[in-house]
């Protein structure tokens, strides 16, 4: 995973909470199409030949964020606060392994600091 993954992960959480604050359809329309675009970004940062079994699980995962976002509409994001734990779940495994906590980290932990 690139420098660039926590900032872009950072982002997309940030942009699916404005999707499901959006106060007006065009706000949430906004919100879910950046979404998209920054969840394309995750996918193209995977580098199944230094980590297949990490982009595979990453792959499984953003799959499932993708079907969900795609499902939301504006004033109908209940599927995104599913994204947004997985996510959340993402950035913290992420930034433990980075911190060097050795309270056994995950296998994504682990792989994303690689």
């Amino acid at each position: 995973m690139g420098a660039a993954f926590p900032s872009m992960l950072e982002r997309l959480l940030s942009v699916l909470d404005a999707a499901v604050r959006a106060d007006t359809v065009e706000a949430g329309r906004q919100a879910l199409d950046e979404a998209f675009a920054l969840l394309g970004a995750l996918y193209a940062a995977l580098d199944p030949a230094r980590h297949p079994e990490l982009s595979a699980y990453l792959t499984s995962a953003y799959d499932g964020c993708l079907r969900h976002i795609g499902e939301a509409r504006p004033g109908r994001c209940e599927g995104l606060a599913v994204v947004i734990t997985l996510l959340r779940h993402i950035r913290d495994a992420a930034a433990s392994a980075r911190a060097g906590v050795t309270d056994r980290p995950s296998f994504v932990g682990r792989m994303l600091a690689v």
